[in-house]
């Protein structure tokens, strides 16, 4: 699967993109690791996943 992320839609954050490779099936260990991975470049950082509810 490929996802192209337009940067001129405006109105999306990066916890919009986050849920939504979860909710598309996305390994939420996966996730994690690769915002640490990037993340570390800028200091410690603690990531948090917790279910939420799901849009009817």
């Amino acid at each position: 699967m490929t996802v192209i992320i337009d940067p001129r839609g405006s109105g999306i954050a990066e916890n919009m993109i986050v849920g939504t490779f979860i909710d598309m099936g996305a390994n939420i260990g996966d996730l994690i690791n690769i915002m640490q991975y990037y993340a570390s470049h800028f200091g410690d950082i603690n990531i948090q996943i917790e279910g939420g509810q799901k849009w009817l």
